[in-house]
């Protein structure tokens, strides 16, 4: 690995090793997320050092640009919801096609990263609803209301890729 990047910068978090062991939901430091649906949307939190980001871009490495950060004071709420779709069960990788082969799809990805540096990644792609965890709608809802309240309805439109 590169010294020269800060894995715990969230602009580098893809560059994070992955994780060998399932962590505690609790360690859990930073959260990205962003999808085409249910709620075209991204959500970057960095639990650790209590913000959210103001309309986020990601890029290959992570966290590109934002319109600045507010205060997040809600890691148990967030926890709880991370809880309830149980998303360390899902499985890391829904993709049913590869994107070369159609114009149009969905997309979505769920990044964790622990104390430790280490990330957990969950994602899918394609033309159909086999993208999907089992209940990832209401999973997509709360988390995008979680986030609307905290930093408003109007930053959270056009947030999405």
């Amino acid at each position: 690995m590169n010294s020269n990047i800060d894995i715990y910068d969230f602009y580098y978090i893809h560059k994070a090793p992955v994780a060998t062991r399932k962590h505690d939901l609790d360690e859990v430091i930073k959260l990205a997320f962003s999808t085409t649906s249910p709620i075209p949307t991204s959500i970057a939190i960095d639990i650790k050092n209590k913000e959210i980001y103001i309309n986020p871009r990601f890029s290959t490495n992570g966290l590109l640009e934002s319109k600045g950060t507010t205060i997040f004071n809600d890691k148990e709420r967030l926890i709880n919801i991370l809880e309830k779709y149980s998303v360390q069960d899902w499985k890391g990788n829904y993709t049913t096609e590869s994107p070369d082969s159609y114009n149009h799809g969905y997309g979505w990805s769920l990044l964790l990263q622990f104390e430790d540096g280490t990330t957990e990644e969950y994602l899918g792609q394609g033309t159909t609803d086999a993208i999907f965890p089992k209940e990832f709608e209401g999973f997509v809802e709360e988390l995008y209301q979680l986030a609307k309240e905290i930093i408003g309805e109007d930053n959270m439109k056009d947030t999405y890729m």
